[in-house]
């Protein structure tokens, strides 16, 4: 399948079969799609290891390629590879060395998304926090979302979450309460400052800061 993709000079009808690979019946999807991580289109590139992406651990025979794509002069694409990656787990240990030199990318997305991977395949790396901070830092939603939803693990967002409890835009104090929420926290400075937040005068803010209490107290309380 991989040469029967290669052989279309029509970008369009390479992507057909893009589609056809990832599709539940479809072809054995990684041999036919992990040459198309090279493709001169970027169109193509895209398809690819967005389908990739989707297969999650199914695709780890296209690791060497997605590692590669890592380097795409495209972002979505090394964006997206590197979620693929991600989606992985440990299987794709292989590929630390290329996420972690993206941790120092130009690009924020780029660094955004290597770090997320990094913490999937080796949730122990020491690095990926710093980027994660920086983004949780300028108040970036994305990042206050993704690591409220990594949950105890990410303990160590805690202090820079609570600051943010104070953020001149309500949306950010939300997140940021949810965040301290799902990720928990028994420190009684944390659990004061929410306090504080759920007399906010945003109605969104104290709402979020008492389901961060809510949750909060309520694994200390079945103990």
């Amino acid at each position: 399948m991989a040469g029967l993709l290669r052989s279309f000079a029509r970008a369009s009808v390479r992507l057909a079969l893009i589609f056809a690979c990832a599709a539940p019946a479809g072809c054995s999807p990684t041999p036919g799609l992990v040459g198309q991580l090279q493709d001169p289109d970027v169109q193509v590139r895209r398809q690819a290891v967005r389908a990739l992406a989707k297969m999650g651990p199914a695709a780890d025979g296209a690791i060497p390629g997605l590692t590669s794509a890592l380097h795409d002069p495209d972002s979505e694409v090394r964006r997206t590879a590197a979620v693929a990656l991600g989606n992985m787990g440990a299987k794709a240990e292989s590929a630390l060395p290329g996420l972690m030199e993206l941790l120092d990318h130009k690009e924020y997305a780029t660094r955004f998304s290597a770090a997320l991977a990094v913490e999937k395949i080796d949730p122990a790396n020491p690095a990926f926090p710093t980027v994660l901070i920086e983004g949780m830092t300028s108040g970036e939603a994305g990042t206050i979302a993704a690591v409220g939803e990594m949950g105890p693990a990410a303990a160590w967002a805690i202090p820079h979450l609570e600051k943010l409890l104070t953020h001149g835009d309500s949306n950010v104090r939300i997140l940021a309460a949810r965040a301290i929420g799902q990720i928990g926290s028994a420190s009684e400075q944390v659990q004061s400052s929410l306090r504080r937040a759920a007399s906010d005068p945003n109605a969104g803010v104290r709402e979020a800061a008492a389901q961060a209490l809510k949750a909060i107290s309520a694994p200390a309380l079945a103990q």
